[in-house]
């Protein structure tokens, strides 16, 4: 027998109740495991004494349990609408706080500023929206007074901002929803340390002033490192480290907990991957938030407006590659989150908004260009953004537009009230499609209005009914694929994004629309409003009208529209739940 078929004995079992003795480790192995063991020991006495100190205040439990209830029900898609509303209601404070801020002027064209309910909230904005809402306010709300109080509210409102920066710029259906909540939270272990520490706090701040002057052409990466290294060295952990181990003690989502780390990439050319997306889109929009919230409030409106501009352009030149976005696009996104912040910012009783920036109201706005690189992104081209140093005071011709645009408003408001009570009173589904197309017709003066509604065997939307100039050869053209989707029809549906194409003439458009379109439509313009239950497309409005820029539907008009298309949803689940539908 060959020493290659010699037989190995086993060794011996082991007597039944006995273990076998661990490998011998190294004299270096060992000091490396005792590390270890020595290292997660104190971080774990570390984490214990700072709960500790954190519980002692009433209003932790408090904050814990009812961002957890209320984010828990605005989730979910079957929630029922008594649930959240208990939920809310619980707390009369926050219930009058919140319905002044969806009255507030931002929100005031979804209920033409007549929102008396929870309810009604929910009917006209959805379950997401309010829910985000009213977790921002449970947290402002916990805000303590006294001495430090100030530099609460300083990140408190910072938070807050780059939760409104996170979601303007994000062009991910798979991340949108998660982007408010994530980036308002991802320095939730600063907070606490400032809400529940303040010398510790202050301390922190002392130093990181001191280590910012000793290294002032320190990028964002080397700041953040710092910044948690001290906070180790003063707390016991890192105010990241605090963050993520609280919201687990919450019992908060693990995919939210483990995004509240920021991440930094590199390269500013290289496109963060789908698994970085998440914390590089809300590191972004903190990073964006704290430069625009360090602007000396000595400017006047002109010098405003130049340093805004100047810090969209440093972030555009770091984070454009990162999140894929158009740097063109970002003045207006990152000005129209400034104005939202200072709505919501006022509204929930703080001062130190910024003020209007020259040039940049909401109505030397309207037409502003954003020619957006990714086919998810709310497009208005054809028209240029107002010049620097554009008088305040409108000419005729723009006050004459803000009249009707005022007058839209109003007619949507009530086409809006007409649809949620057809909806509500259990008129059939076909006729409330139908009379919904009409009012939309009527109320947009548009061309023709189409809706799609999906054909599963053929994985598609195809159009099943139409109102106006030949609406239903038109609706017969449409036949939208969605797996794959193959032209900008299907990619938007697929995506869910509510998209108006002010001109379809335009180059960047006009090839990504179908043959079909160019060749039967022809129009010069147009709404979408996809229709999806959870991740799956089931229809879509559209709406269209000859002439490029002639629908005039800005921000606020679509926020109706929205909530309109919403009601046709919650009919269409309605409907698929019923026995023998």
């Amino acid at each position: 027998m060959t020493e290659n078929n010699i037989d190995t004995p086993s060794p011996p079992p082991l007597p039944e109740g006995e273990v076998a003795a661990a490998p011998e480790l190294s004299p270096e192995e060992q000091a490396a495991k005792e590390a270890s063991e020595k290292e997660a020991a104190e971080r774990e006495a570390a984490l214990n004494r700072l709960m500790e100190r954190i519980s002692k205040n009433s209003n932790f439990p408090s904050l814990k349990e009812s961002i957890r209830s209320i984010q828990k029900v605005s989730r979910s898609d079957t929630a029922h609408r008594r649930a959240f509303t208990d939920h809310v209601l619980d707390d009369a404070a926050l219930t009058a706080k919140l319905l002044r801020l969806i009255n507030a002027a931002y929100y005031s064209s979804v209920g033409a500023g007549s929102i008396t309910s929870i309810d009604r909230a929910l009917s006209l904005m959805g379950f997401q929206t309010v829910g985000m809402l009213a977790g921002s306010l449970v947290l402002f709300e916990r805000m303590p007074k006294g001495p430090g109080a100030e530099h609460v509210k300083k990140c408190l409102n910072r938070a807050l901002l780059s939760g409104l920066l996170a979601q303007e710029l994000c062009h991910s259906s798979r991340h949108y929803e998660g982007a408010y909540i994530t980036a308002l939270f991802l320095d939730l272990g600063q907070m606490l340390a400032e809400m529940h520490f303040p010398e510790d706090a202050h301390s922190l701040r002392v130093k990181l002033d001191a280590w910012r002057a000793d290294n002032p052409d320190a990028d964002d990466l080397a700041c953040n490192n710092a910044r948690q290294r001290l906070s180790r060295q003063v707390l016991g952990l890192s105010f990241e480290e605090i963050g993520i181990e609280v919201a687990q003690q919450w019992g908060w989502p693990e995919s939210l907990a483990t995004n509240l780390r920021r991440h930094y990439i590199a390269d500013p050319e290289q496109a963060a991957s789908s698994e970085e997306y998440m914390r590089v889109l809300c590191t972004a929009a903190s990073e964006l938030s704290t430069l625009l919230q360090e602007l000396p409030g000595s400017l006047d409106e002109d010098q405003k407006a130049e340093a805004v501009k100047a810090c969209l352009r440093k972030f555009s030149t770091n984070y454009a590659g990162p999140l894929s976005f158009d740097g063109e696009t970002l003045p207006e996104q990152g000005i129209s989150s400034l104005e939202r912040w200072e709505t919501m910012s006022l509204a929930m009783g703080y001062t130190e908004a910024p003020p209007k920036l020259k040039g940049t109201n909401a109505a030397a706005r309207k037409g502003a260009s954003s020619k957006g690189s990714n086919a998810g992104e709310i497009s208005r081209l054809g028209a240029a953004q107002s010049p620097d140093g554009a008088t305040d005071r409108l000419s005729l011709h723009e006050r004459l537009k803000d009249q009707a645009r005022e007058k839209l408003r109003q007619d949507l408001s009530r086409t809006l009230a007409e649809v949620e009570q057809w909806a509500q009173s259990g008129v059939p589904f076909d006729a409330l499609l139908s009379r919904t197309a009409q009012a939309l017709l009527d109320t947009l003066k548009a061309q023709r209005v189409v809706v799609c509604l999906r054909d599963g065997q053929a994985s598609a939307l195809v159009g099943r009914l139409g109102k106006g100039d030949r609406a239903q050869a038109a609706a017969a053209c449409f036949r939208v694929p969605l797996d794959p989707p193959r032209d900008v029809f299907g990619i938007l549906c697929t995506h869910g994004k509510d998209t108006l194409i002010s001109d379809t003439r335009d180059p960047v458009i006009a090839q990504r629309l179908p043959p079909w379109f160019h060749k039967e439509i022809r129009a010069g313009t147009f709404l979408l409003l996809p229709m999806k239950l959870g991740d799956k497309p089931i229809g879509a409005i559209y709406a269209d009208k000859e002439d490029a820029s002639a629908l005039g539907v800005g921000e606020q008009e679509l926020s109706v529209l929205k909530a309109l298309r919403d009601q046709v949803v919650s009919a269409l689940r309605r409907k698929a739940s019923s026995p023998g539908d």
